[in-house]
């Protein structure tokens, strides 16, 4: 019988999203305890002290919730009985309805199920060292279908050109606490927690309070929040006043750091003239500086890895540039007299562009790009 804790009529809040520390979740007649160990549940059976089940969140969302779970012991000898659960959190805030569950023991066992669960809801049992968007499923962009959105991006992300996107994506983990800090927050001293929380408001929309933390990102000596300032000038994105010549001027002042996304960004400037003039030179530099630097070469990978149509062209692009290959034998129709009086027809084998097999690679690329549309909600 499932026990509902903590009910409350109404829609519940935004903040009260956050994971329960502990909650019960029932399955058919048998229910589990679940307790929050740090990366996951711990599941033991109502009245019982042994392990039974582990469950690790993938989503918690308002309107989407997944739980992978797996035993903690083999359920008939060899394999442990593992899947996926599924469901939406309740208007009480402190259930679950809609709940499906997918299991499978080893190869030839597996059905549905259906599930259930509810929690206390309040305060001291929701989770607050979690990190901010640890919880949330990426999400396309509604207003730019292609666009991927982050966990906890606003629309507006959509928006930003992609060398912006791609540079305000988290490096470190911050809690949702910290991800909303006002500016001006004594508690936070380090360089590298004040940019993740500029980063955060920037995803966000909330251009103020970005704009602040990253000044104070760049006062505590953070030479990332340099460059990212420096993006901001050179794109002019939401509101920002747009000097590429001083942009320029910030990346160049930083190359001495080796920066990845100052090396990368610069690089750029001189093959496209931004904030300087053209420099094939230096662009080749730079551009032989990445290809020996892993770290400037990942940067350059994430620009517009968030744009699935762009993805489609590259991937496109790339089988054409680097197609299938066979061989083709081409023979004299005459055969021709050799130096030992011999008659012998002479053969000359080629690497040729495998067409079908190319069409093949082309035709997988255009379905699963056609897929993911398709999938978009």
């Amino acid at each position: 019988m499932l026990c509902v804790f903590g009910f409350q009529m109404g829609t519940f809040a935004q903040e009260d999203l956050a994971p329960p520390k502990t909650l019960k979740l029932c399955i058919l007649t048998g229910c589990d305890n679940l307790t929050w160990a740090g990366e996951y549940y711990e599941g033991r059976h109502v009245n019982e002290t042994a392990l039974a089940t582990r469950y690790w969140i993938t989503t918690w969302e308002r309107d989407r919730v997944e739980l992978q779970f797996k035993s903690a012991t083999a359920v008939d000898g060899v394999f442990p009985v593992q899947g996926t659960m599924r469901g939406t959190i309740a208007a009480d805030g402190a259930s679950i309805k809609d709940g499906t569950l997918d299991w499978e023991v080893g190869y030839s066992h597996s059905g549905k199920l259906t599930w259930t669960a509810s929690w206390s809801n309040a305060p001291s049992n929701r989770m607050s060292e979690f990190a901010a968007g640890q919880f949330q499923a990426p999400r396309h962009s509604k207003t730019h279908p292609n666009i991927l959105l982050p966990p906890g991006a606003a629309e507006v992300y959509a928006s930003y050109p992609q060398e912006v996107r791609a540079i305000l994506l988290p490096e470190n983990a911050i809690t949702p606490t910290d991800a909303k800090r006002p500016c001006g927050d004594k508690s936070i001293t380090q360089a590298a927690q004040a940019i993740e929380i500029a980063r955060y408001a920037y995803r966000t929309g909330d251009m103020k309070r970005g704009d602040c933390w990253l000044q104070t990102a760049m006062d505590l000596g953070s030479v990332r929040a340099k460059v990212i300032y420096a993006t901001t000038l050179l794109f002019g994105w939401q509101g920002t006043p747009k000097d590429p010549v001083k942009g320029f001027g910030i990346l160049k002042a930083n190359l001495g750091t080796r920066d990845p996304w100052d090396v990368w960004q610069l690089t750029q400037c001189y093959i496209d003239g931004v904030g300087t003039p053209k420099d094939a030179h230096q662009a080749a530099i730079l551009t032989s500086y990445t290809m020996t630097h892993d770290d400037v070469y990942q940067v350059s990978q994430m620009v517009g890895a968030d744009d699935e149509e762009l993805v489609h062209e590259f991937q496109r692009l790339s089988a054409f540039m680097y197609p299938p290959m066979t061989t083709k034998t081409d023979c004299n129709t005459m055969p021709t007299r050799d130096s030992s009086g011999t008659m012998r027809k002479t053969c000359t084998t080629t690497s040729v562009v495998d067409d079908k097999a190319l069409q093949r690679q082309l035709n997988n690329i255009d379905q699963d790009y056609k897929n993911k549309k398709s999938s978009n909600p």
